[in-house]
C-alpha cells in the first residue's frame, strides 16, 4: 500500500476514533447519572441527537484541520522546490569572430558562472522560482564590458533562455591607417597593406631605406628638364645634374615622371611611367625621346646599352 495513502487513512481513523470515544464518554456519563428516566421521550431524543451532532462536528472540524494543514504543507514543499534554467548565448566580436574565454556572470546569482568556449558559446545554470529580470555580465580583458538584462520565468516550461549574437567591442583603439592606401578596393581585392609591399601592393620590398643618384642629360644637350619625379615613395624635383635621392625603398619600385622638356625653341609636356630596381649608391639616368616626348628612368647598365644605339 502507498505510504501516503496509509498515512491519510490513519489520520482519518484517528479523528473518527476521537469522535467516537468522546461520544461514548459523554453517553456513559449520562447513563451513570441516570438522567434519562427523569426526561420525557422528546427530551431524551434531543439529548442523544445533540451528542451525535457534537461528535460529527468534532469529526468534521478535525478533517477540515487536517486538510488545511496538508494543503499548506504541499504549498510550502512546492515553494521550496527550485527550478533549473540555463541562460545560453553566442559571443562574437565586431568582425563576426567568436570571442573565446569571455567570463559570463549573473549579477543576482554570484554562484552562476561560465566561460565562452572555442565557438564563443556559453551556458549558465540558474536555480530559482517565479519570474524576474536578471543582469548578465560579460567580461574579457581585450573587450569592453557588456551588461544585458534578461527576463527569466522559472515557472514556464523549457530549459534554455537564449541570448542570440552578443557583440563585444574591442577595448583597444583602431590601428592607424597608412597614408599610402589610396583605395579600399585594393584591400578587398586581396592586396596587402603590409609595409613589406610597395604601393601597388603586388611586389615585396625591403623596409631598409637607401640613397642613390639621379642623373639627367639636359645640360649636356642644351636641353632643359622641368620635371617632377615620383619614385620609391619619394617626390623629387631635380634642380641640377646628379641629384642625391635619399630615403628610397629598395627592390623593384615603380616611378612616374611628368613635366616640361625644352630643347632649343621646342617644348613638350613629357610623361613617363615604369619600374626600376633600387639599390644603395647606384646611378639612375633620366632619358627621353624628344620625338614622342616620353621620358624614363634607367639603371646604369640599361642606360649604357641605350646610349650605344
Amino acid at each position: 500500500m502507498n505510504i501516503e495513502a496509509l498515512e491519510n487513512l490513519g489520520k482519518i481513523a484517528g479523528i473518527a476514533g476521537i469522535s467516537i470515544g468522546a461520544l461514548v464518554l459523554i453517553f456513559g456519563s449520562v447513563i451513570r447519572k441516570n438522567i434519562f428516566p427523569g426526561l420525557t421521550k422528546e427530551q431524551g431524543y434531543t439529548v442523544i441527537r445533540m451528542m451525535i451532532i457534537g461528535a460529527c462536528v468534532l469529526a468534521l472540524v478535525g478533517i477540515a484541520a487536517w486538510i488545511y494543514v496538508d494543503v499548506q504543507k504541499n504549498q510550502r514543499d512546492k515553494e521550496a522546490i527550485l527550478v533549473s534554467k540555463y541562460i545560453t548565448g553566442h559571443v562574437k566580436d565586431a568582425e563576426g569572430k567568436p570571442v573565446v574565454s569571455a567570463e559570463v556572470e549573473v549579477a543576482q546569482y554570484p554562484e552562476a558562472f561560465d566561460r565562452t568556449d572555442g565557438s564563443g558559446k556559453f551556458a549558465v545554470r540558474l536555480n530559482g522560482k517565479g519570474s524576474k529580470y536578471l543582469d548578465v555580465v560579460l567580461k574579457h580583458k581585450n573587450y569592453k564590458l557588456i551588461r544585458q538584462k534578461v527576463k527569466v520565468n522559472f515557472d514556464e516550461e523549457g530549459d534554455d533562455i537564449l541570448i542570440d549574437q552578443i557583440v563585444m567591442e574591442t577595448a583597444y583603439p583602431p590601428d592607424p591607417v597608412r597614408e599610402d592606401v589610396v583605395d579600399d578596393n585594393d584591400y578587398h581585392q586581396g592586396k596587402s597593406n603590409d609595409p613589406g609591399y610597395d604601393k601597388d601592393y603586388s611586389k615585396p620590398v625591403s623596409n631598409n631605406l637607401v640613397s642613390a643618384n639621379l642623373i639627367y642629360m639636359g645640360d649636356m644637350y642644351n636641353c632643359i628638364l622641368d620635371i617632377t619625379v615620383n619614385i620609391a615613395g619619394q617626390t623629387i624635383q631635380p634642380t641640377g645634374n646628379r641629384l642625391l635621392m635619399q630615403n628610397l625603398r629598395t627592390g623593384n619600385q615603380t616611378y612616374s615622371i611628368n613635366g616640361l622638356i625644352g630643347c632649343g625653341t621646342e617644348r613638350c609636356q613629357a610623361t613617363g611611367t615604369g619600374e626600376v630596381f633600387i639599390q644603395q649608391g647606384a646611378n639612375y639616368y633620366v632619358m627621353w625621346n624628344y620625338n614622342t616626348c616620353v621620358v624614363g628612368i634607367y639603371d646604369e647598365v640599361t642606360y649604357n646599352a641605350l646610349s650605344g644605339l
